[in-house]
């Protein structure tokens, strides 16, 4: 693995600044997840039906919440890292404050600014497709009446 590029550490703090538009994807993700888990568990259905609607429910709940949550916990423990970093010196502890100067944080000797985890959204996207591909398998288990109705 190679050795991390120290330089990368001013564009990665500007790339993942919670900008409002992230955070209301996120919140609008997560409120679409729990409809998903509410509502497949509160399907019309019985027996097995009832069954696979709430698994299906479930998956796609997941394949909306997974992005969100981990887009969230990357996002807090960034936060954490950049305030430590600012406690060691006269540094803004806020990322809208070292956002609000993206010159001065490019200038910045790049060796002192904290270096920011690459985030794995690539590991991220491929649980989306299981957790789509499970729903779509839950979804084919429930039986259909000639109209396309469940039964």
């Amino acid at each position: 693995m190679a050795e991390p590029d120290p330089l990368e550490a001013p564009a990665r703090i500007l790339a993942y600044r919670p900008a409002g538009w992230k955070i209301a994807a996120t919140s609008i993700a997560l409120v679409l997840a729990a409809a998903m888990a509410i509502g497949g568990a509160l399907v019309p259905a019985e027996g097995d039906d009832a069954t696979w609607n709430a698994v299906a429910g479930a998956f796609y709940a997941a394949a909306l919440a997974i992005p969100a949550v981990y887009w969230l916990a990357r996002t807090r423990g960034d936060a954490r890292t950049l305030k430590l970093w600012a406690a060691g010196g006269d540094e803004p502890d806020s990322w809208r404050e070292l956002a609000a100067e993206p010159e001065r944080l490019r200038a910045a000797d790049p060796e002192s600014l904290p270096l920011l985890p690459k985030r794995r959204w690539g590991v991220v996207a491929a649980l989306i497709v299981a957790a789509l591909a499970s729903a779509a398998a839950a979804v084919s288990q429930i039986e259909l009446s000639p109209t396309g109705v469940p039964l």
